[in-house]
């Protein structure tokens, strides 16, 4: 079994995204374009280095499941698209999430560090 990182760990991966002054970026610096969508209600799109992904702030979290991707809202402001390994439980803030960058690094945040959880799909459409 593959050991788990803190999520600050895994800032070096390509995917992890900051979002400041409604634009995102990532370290190879790339910008995501698209404003913080934290709080939206209906789906948006983002780009990750040269891919837009569809995101839909609809699902519920804990509806959706350990090999989906996601868009992780932590409360201190990191914004990191990732795969979910284990289930999003809400009422279990004491347990960590389990997640995967693209790239296939593990890491876990403490539920009490998400803000939001979104699910996201690569788009048909990379235009």
């Amino acid at each position: 079994m593959r050991t788990m990182r803190p999520a600050h760990e895994c800032a070096t991966s390509s995917y992890q995204a900051l979002f400041k002054h409604g634009t995102a970026t990532h370290p190879g610096g790339d910008k995501i374009m698209t404003t913080d969508g934290r709080s939206a209600a209906q789906p948006y799109r983002v780009r990750v280095g040269n891919v837009w992904y569809w995101v839909d702030p609809t699902v519920p979290a804990n509806a959706i499941e350990p090999g989906d991707t996601v868009v992780i809202y932590s409360v201190a402001g990191e914004t990191t698209l990732a795969i979910l390994r284990t289930p999003f439980d809400e009422s279990a803030s004491v347990r960590p999430v389990a997640f995967s960058t693209l790239e296939g690094e593990h890491f876990a945040l403490p539920r009490r560090d998400i803000a939001a959880l979104h699910l996201a799909a690569p788009d048909d459409q990379q235009t």
